[in-house]
C-alpha cells in the first residue's frame, strides 16, 4: 500500500513538473502593431540615433518621441541644476512614457521606487547576449538597481590618469602605477613643484575639470563620501572623510602639486598644458578619444594608468549616460523592450 502511495505521489510531482514546463507563460507576449512613447533629447536626435533603424526593423511599432529639451524651454535661460532635475523628474512621471532616458542618479531613484521593469527575464526569453557588453558594465548597472537589471547603457565614460614619460625619466621620478590613491598621486605631483621645461614651469598634475573645489569633490567621490545620509535628513559634510578630502585639495594647491585650467580657457579648443609637455600628469577620458587632441608638432610620449582609487571602495570613475529603461507601468513592455 505504501508503495502505491509513493508511486502516485511521484507521478503527481512528475505531471506537475511537466505541466509547469510546457504550460509556462512567456514573460513578454509576441510583438503586435502598437504605439510606444519614448523620452529622448528631441525627435530629430532620436531618429538620427535610433529611430530610422528601429522603423526599418519594426515597422508595425509607432513611436512618439517626448523631447526632454522642452524642460529647458519651460524653465527659461537662467536655471539651477536642482530646478532642472526636478523638472526632468516631473516630465518622466507625467508623460506615461514606455521608455525612459535617465542619468545614473535618476535611474537609481526610479529603481528604488519600483518605477522600472526588470529586464532579466525578457533577456533570457529572447536570448539577448549581454555577455558582449564591456566587462563589469552589467554588474555596475545592477548595483544601481539593488542587484536587478533595470536598464542598459549604449555608452560609458571611463577616466584614466595619463603621464608624460619623458618628464618622469628626465627628472628621475618613478612614474605612477595602477590603483594609486589620491594621496599618492598628489604626493607624486608635488615632486614636480620646482621643475621646469625650458622657461616654463612643469605642473605635477594638470586638472582640467574646474577649480580646487572640483578636485575636493573628485577626491570625496572616489572615497564614496556623500553630502547626506540615505534618508536625506542628515548633512554628512562635517565628517572626518570630508575634512580629509578638503585638506588634501588645499595642500595640493599650497604645494603647487596641481594646476587648474584657467577660467578663460575652460571651453577653449586649444591644446592644454599636458599637450604642450609642461604637465607631468592629467586625468581625462579613454585614450582613443583623448589622444587625438595631442600636439601634432611635438607629440607627447605618454602612458596611461588607472585613475586614483580608494582601497575597498568601488570605482566611481565610470559613468553611464544615458541609461535606457522600460517603465514598470508600461502597457506595451514587449515593444518597449
Amino acid at each position: 500500500m505504501n508503495k502505491v502511495w509513493k508511486v502516485s505521489i511521484l507521478l503527481v510531482l512528475i505531471m506537475s513538473f511537466i505541466g509547469g514546463c510546457f504550460g509556462k507563460k512567456e514573460v513578454l507576449e509576441p510583438l503586435e502593431p502598437s504605439k510606444i512613447k519614448v523620452i529622448y533629447q528631441d525627435e530629430d536626435a532620436f531618429y538620427r540615433d535610433y529611430g530610422k533603424y528601429f522603423n526599418m526593423k519594426y515597422p508595425q511599432i509607432e513611436v512618439e518621441v517626448i523631447p526632454q529639451v522642452q524642460v529647458l524651454k519651460n524653465l527659461g535661460k537662467m536655471i539651477r541644476a536642482d530646478e532642472y532635475e526636478a523638472e526632468v523628474k516631473k516630465l518622466l512621471e507625467k508623460t506615461d512614457a514606455d521608455v525612459y532616458m535617465l542619468d545614473s542618479g535618476m535611474f537609481k531613484q526610479f529603481a528604488t521606487d519600483g518605477k522600472l521593469y526588470d529586464l532579466e527575464e525578457a533577456i533570457r526569453q529572447d536570448g539577448y547576449n549581454i555577455e558582449e557588453f564591456m566587462p563589469g558594465l552589467i554588474d555596475s548597472i545592477k548595483n544601481l538597481g539593488n542587484g536587478k537589471l533595470y536598464g542598459l547603457a549604449p555608452q560609458v565614460s571611463i577616466g584614466a590618469l595619463y603621464y608624460n614619460t619623458k618628464l618622469f625619466k628626465e627628472n628621475q621620478i618613478d612614474p605612477p602605477t595602477n590603483k594609486m590613491t589620491w594621496e599618492e598621486v598628489l604626493q607624486l605631483a608635488a615632486r614636480f613643484s620646482n621643475v621646469k621645461n625650458g622657461n616654463r614651469p612643469v605642473h605635477g598634475l594638470y586638472f582640467s575639470n574646474g577649480h580646487a573645489g572640483n578636485l575636493m569633490f573628485d577626491i570625496a567621490d572616489t572615497s564614496g563620501l556623500k553630502f547626506f545620509d540615505p534618508k536625506g535628513k542628515k548633512v554628512l559634510i562635517n565628517s572626518d572623510g570630508w575634512k580629509k578630502a578638503m585638506k588634501m585639495a588645499v595642500d595640493a594647491v599650497r604645494n603647487n602639486a596641481v594646476y587648474f585650467r584657467p577660467e578663460d580657457q575652460m571651453y577653449s579648443s586649444k591644446s592644454d598644458f599636458f599637450d604642450d609637455g609642461v604637465a607631468a600628469m592629467t586625468i581625462s577620458g579613454p585614450p582613443a578619444t583623448y589622444a587625438v587632441r595631442f600636439n601634432e608638432d611635438e607629440p607627447v610620449d605618454w602612458e596611461v594608468v588607472t585613475v586614483p582609487i580608494e582601497p575597498g571602495v568601488e570605482s566611481t570613475n565610470v559613468s553611464f549616460y544615458p541609461l535606457f529603461a522600460v517603465s514598470a507601468n508600461s502597457t506595451n513592455k514587449r515593444a518597449a523592450w
